[in-house]
């Protein structure tokens, strides 16, 4: 289900939600769990437990003005 979250965001005429960043953070880490994740259309993909520099340095990639 969230892979087609991803997808319908992504494919949205709406400017705002095709652009908005999507990071996906899940328990599953295995290779193929990350790129199904990018192939769907997130932007950044973080696997449990969270370390959180990681989740902020994502973020601040993704959202530079903060």
């Amino acid at each position: 289900m969230v892979y087609e979250v991803a997808r319908r965001l992504r494919s949205s005429t709406k400017h705002e939600l095709a652009h908005i960043p999507i990071i996906a953070i899940t328990a599953e880490a295995m290779k193929s769990d990350t790129k199904k994740c990018l192939e769907a259309g997130f932007d950044a993909y973080i696997s449990k437990p969270i370390n959180i520099q990681e989740l902020w340095k994502t973020v601040q990639t993704l959202v530079p003005s903060i």
